[in-house]
This record gives structure tokens, C-alpha cells and sequence, in this order.
């Protein structure tokens, strides 16, 4: 496979698909942002608890729950409610990590969820009025479920990607590697054009490279990858989308 690294203008479809998924991360962080100061003076156990994140979740086709952790890192509450998950400990979880650390709001790394999930929390602190952490609120976001909005926004690609800048693969439009990091499992050769470009794409927020890959019967096929960057937090993704290119 010979490849070439070029940058131009990206297609309006991915500029529009960007855009979609850029706005909902802000309006996710918006309504968290209001979620945790109406919980500053709850009890997150309590049935008001219940009725705020209720209202946090509803609006998102993206969202599995909304859950209100304490100081300790136990799930308090959840909705929809989740009875058997109610009082998990998940303190360890490298985002909760973080944010007790910093006492900022993050977007973790994605993860296996208690709820069963590959997924991508969203969380951000509560505090009392004293300033002392409480506990945090969060939105659990599963990222295959973004495929309603490259189908909404008429992206025609053979194969759509959200991938970390270190290589995580939160989702493939063909359910082939999702889950899977294409930069560190070097074993994983499913798609090789995307495994060598996939440094190229990490290092830059966005770009096109066009390759030419040997496929069934050495036949060469011309193709083409086109990519851009949401983010919050810090924590970027990259969208990527691969297609022939035809004469």
C-alpha cells in the first residue's frame, strides 16, 4: 500500500456531521452544567435527584442514563433507573480519577461501562456551598448510537469511524473494530490502509490522505480517507470517514 498525505478542503457531508455531534457534546455540557448546580443542595439519593436526572437524560437518543455519584464514587441514583447498578463503586474509573483530582468536568476515555456498554462518560462536579466536593453527575454516552446522525446527515462513506487520539476505536459505522485500538494491536490487520494511517490521523485534527490498497486477486483500488476533530475537555475525537474513489 502506497499512501499520500495531503490536506484540502473536507467534504460538506463530514463538515456537517462534525457540526451535529460538536453541538451535542456542548448541549450535553450545558444541561450537566445546570444538572450539577440544582444537585448542590439535593440529596442524591433523593426522589428531586430522580426528577433532575430524568430531565438531564430525555432530551439524548445518545444516552444510556444519568447517574449522580457521590464523593466516595458511589452511584447514588440513576435514570432510567437501574436498581441492580444503584450503589456501585465506581471510584476507580481513571475519569472519576480525574475529576476528584482536578475537580474539573471530563470526558472520559471510553470504556466498559457496569451498564455493559462500550462507552464514553461525560461527568462534572457538584459541590456544596462550602466549595467541598459532593459528588459529580454524568451522562453515559454510547457512541455507536451517533449513527443516527451520520445517517440523518446523508454521509455516504463506505465506513465511518470515531476514533481517540490515542487509537480507540469508539465506533465503526461496519461494527468491525469497535472497541479496538488500531494504533497499539499491531496483530489487528483488519484494515490495514487505516492501521498505517492511523498515526497520520492522531497527530492531525484533520486532513484527507488518498492510498492505493491491493485487495482480492491483486486487484488496486484507489481510495480515500477524510477526517476531522470534536472535542470537550481536552479529549479529542477524531471523525473519519474511508471510500473508494472511482473514475
Amino acid at each position: 500500500m502506497t499512501e499520500k498525505l495531503r490536506f484540502v478542503l473536507l467534504p460538506d457531508e463530514l463538515i456537517t456531521m462534525q457540526q451535529s455531534i460538536q453541538w451535542e457534546l456542548w448541549r450535553m455540557d450545558h444541561d450537566l452544567a445546570d444538572a450539577a448546580a440544582k444537585l448542590s443542595r439535593k440529596d442524591l439519593a433523593g426522589e428531586e435527584t430522580r426528577r433532575i436526572l430524568k430531565e438531564l437524560a430525555s432530551p439524548y437518543t445518545n444516552v444510556i442514563d444519568a447517574a449522580a455519584t457521590n464523593a466516595r464514587g458511589i452511584m447514588k441514583a440513576m435514570e432510567p433507573v437501574k436498581q441492580a447498578l444503584e450503589g456501585s463503586d465506581i471510584s476507580q474509573q481513571a475519569h472519576i480519577k480525574k475529576l476528584h483530582a482536578t475537580r474539573q468536568p471530563v470526558l472520559s476515555r471510553g470504556f466498559a461501562a457496569v451498564e455493559g456498554y462500550q462507552a464514553v462518560a461525560l461527568e462534572w462536579p457538584i459541590f456544596y456551598q462550602d466549595n467541598q466536593l459532593a459528588g459529580s453527575v454524568s451522562l453515559l454516552i454510547k457512541p455507536e448510537l451517533f449513527a443516527s446522525l451520520q445517517e440523518n446527515k446523508g454521509l455516504k462513506s463506505e465506513k465511518f469511524l470515531i476514533m481517540e487520539t490515542d487509537g480507540l476505536i469508539l465506533f465503526d459505522s461496519q461494527k468491525e473494530q469497535t472497541g479496538q485500538n488500531t494504533l497499539a494491536d499491531i496483530i489487528n490487520r483488519t484494515n490495514p490502509e487505516l492501521f498505517k494511517l492511523a498515526p497520520k490521523i492522531a497527530k492531525n485534527k484533520s486532513g484527507t490522505a488518498s492510498y492505493t490498497l491491493v485487495e482480492a486477486a491483486q486487484k488496486e483500488v484507489a481510495k480515500r480517507t477524510d477526517w476531522t476533530t470534536v472535542g470537550l475537555h481536552g479529549k479529542e475525537w477524531r471523525l473519519i470517514q474511508n471510500y473508494s474513489v472511482r473514475d
